[in-house]
């Protein structure tokens, strides 16, 4: 059996849509593999494993489940650190902020051993940690654009430097961040998601949208043969923890590979809607990565071959399909999304309120900038009225004379 196999008889149970199932086993590849194994000789230009993977979905499609089993076996895999066997990764909190990750990674540096051909020894210090988060509204509700930065350095594996006023300066080498998080679609369609999705951040993620259930089960039960599976999955990624060393493509792979970059991406663009724009900016780089953990879950060896590749480009474009959906809420105007609010909350109260018991109603939905421009607008288009300090919901069950 394949790891992958293994690791889906051991979630049979699951009631989660089956990419909900696979996706969190690449991310625990990549986050075992950390910052130790990349492609490319040249100083300052490698790709290494590190992937973002955010799941959009209802609150009972089953997101974030599969997620916590692949931490939970990320958390079990060792290593010798100083002459004690400690934790192999490197995993942040369930929450957590910028602050607390920022002082993690600076005292979890860790070092790449690589071996020269003349027998030495070369250690290559990085800071490689992996984040899951179940709930990206929580993650990114303190210093967002920071955060966001953070994230954008982490995927590309650079350094980080950050300077507050109260806490100096942190520098951090090497960084390299796994994430896996979740989220639903009202998160999504608000104000602070455009802001994240806006900066960079949002091409570096692979969204998955999780809209049913694949089927219902009442209860799970893991029985020896599902234990197995797990034992098989964790001991396989507890020797990723251990690998070292540049990846090359064969040349088969790297003639595919070309030859679909150069002359055959725009014939595999499976969804044309404009909000992939900036995934398919990054694809090239998606499909990299992808294929590096895709040949690193069964094997060992550094030359990844013509399937992984092929793998990778399936895998993605299947995401693809429905990509959008996971997204078609990021370019909604948040004003319109408030205006039909106010419009719910005056047919809720009678069709008339008074602007201040409006303010109370939406201060937890926008400011008041927010809210007077929405006024204005639901004014001007004839949806309501105001009179002095009153707002009326105007339409066909209004008393008009109330509108007079």
């Amino acid at each position: 059996m394949t790891n992958l196999e293994h690791w889906r008889n051991y979630l049979r149970d699951l009631e989660s849509p089956l990419p909900l199932i696979d996706w969190p086993l690449y991310f625990a590849v990549a986050a075992s593999l950390e910052r130790r194994v990349w492609f490319g000789s040249s100083k300052g230009f490698e790709i290494f494993p590190n992937i973002y993977v955010i799941v959009v979905g209802g609150p009972s499609v089953g997101k974030s489940l599969p997620m916590s089993r692949a931490v939970s076996m990320l958390e079990k895999l060792q290593a010798v650190k100083g002459g004690t066997l400690q934790s192999a990764l490197t995993i942040a909190p369930d929450s957590v902020t910028l602050e607390r990750l920022t002082q993690i990674l600076a005292s979890c540096g860790d070092s790449k051993i690589l071996k020269n051909p003349d027998g030495t020894i070369k250690r290559i210090p990085h800071s490689s940690i992996s984040i899951a988060s179940e709930d990206l509204a929580v993650l990114f509700r303190k210093n967002t654009e920071d955060l966001v930065r953070f994230f954008v350095q982490g995927y590309d594996a650079r350094n980080y430097r950050r300077e507050t006023k109260n806490q100096g300066k942190d520098l951090i080498t090497n960084i390299c961040i796994s994430f896996y998080g979740c989220t639903q679609p009202e998160f999504i369609s608000s104000q602070d998601a455009s802001l994240i999705i806006g900066q960079g951040f949002g091409s570096r993620v692979i969204f998955l949208w999780g809209e049913d259930k694949r089927f219902r089960k009442a209860k799970i039960e893991i029985d020896k043969e599902q234990e197995q599976d797990y034992e098989a999955v964790k001991a396989h990624l507890q020797k990723l923890t251990e690998l070292c060393g540049e990846v090359k493509f064969s040349s088969e792979a790297e003639e595919f590979f070309v030859y679909w970059y150069e002359k055959d991406f725009d014939r595999t663009v499976v969804n044309s809607n404009k909000k992939l724009e900036a995934y398919y900016g990054r694809k090239k780089l998606h499909v990299r990565k992808l294929a590096m953990i895709l040949h690193f879950l069964d094997n060992f060896e550094f030359e990844v071959q013509k399937s992984s590749v092929e793998k990778a480009l399936k895998l993605l474009c299947s995401a693809e399909i429905e990509m959008h959906k996971a997204l078609c809420a990021t370019s909604k105007n948040v004003l319109a999304t408030i205006s039909e609010k106010i419009l719910e909350c005056l047919a809720k109260n009678g069709r008339e309120m008074s602007i201040k018991r409006i303010r109370l109603a939406m201060f937890d939905q926008a400011d008041v900038e927010q809210q007077d421009k929405c006024l204005e607008f639901l004014k001007q288009t004839g949806q309501i009225k105001i009179i002095e300090s009153k707002i009326l919901l105007l339409g066909e069950q209004h008393n008009e004379s109330g509108t007079s």
